[in-house]
């Protein structure tokens, strides 16, 4: 594993989990729970622009369920973009500047998006009937600080839907 960083040591604890087997190269194979890539030490706090390289290989398939910590620090991101193309893991920062969702209507499909940047931002939804409109009912929706776009099954009986960005 490399880690680079300037003159710093690296973050407390990384835990990189898998969904089923990912399969790197022949003959290398990293099975969940037995070779999980982990940072440890008493090291200083992440910055964007430091990156760890968790492995090497040719080809990769397979993904990565989480990562422990979801987030490294307030206003920091994980960048795993990089990690099928060459096992690098990245630190970036979160765009704090509001950004506009996008909005896409298939079917009875809604798919709610935002730049890439703004990964770490919280989507928030409140459902109220037609004779409310907006409230202070706000919900975080889960998993949404993690991705940049979100999709939603219409419905009908509901009244008025309202999304919202916030952040942190």
């Amino acid at each position: 594993m490399t880690i680079t960083r300037k003159t710093r040591r690296i973050l407390s604890y990384v835990v990189i989990a898998l969904a089923g087997i990912a399969v790197a190269e022949p003959g290398l194979r990293l099975d969940p729970g037995r070779h999980a890539p982990a940072i440890t030490g008493e090291l200083d706090p992440l910055l964007a622009g430091d990156s760890f390289k968790l492995f090497s290989f040719g080809s990769a398939t397979g993904a990565f369920t989480s990562i422990i910590p979801s987030q490294p620090a307030d206003g920091l991101q994980w960048d795993t973009s990089h990690l099928p193309a060459d096992g690098t893991l990245r630190v970036t920062a979160v765009n704090s500047t509001p950004a506009p969702i996008t909005a896409v209507v298939s079917g009875n499909q809604l798919t709610l998006g935002w730049p890439v940047d703004h990964t770490g931002w919280r989507l928030q939804v409140q459902t109220n009937s037609l004779g409310s409109g907006l409230g202070n009912n706000w919900v975080d929706v889960a998993g949404s600080t993690l991705v940049n776009s979100v999709q939603f099954t219409l419905n009908p009986a509901n009244g008025t839907v309202f999304f919202r960005m916030v952040y942190p």
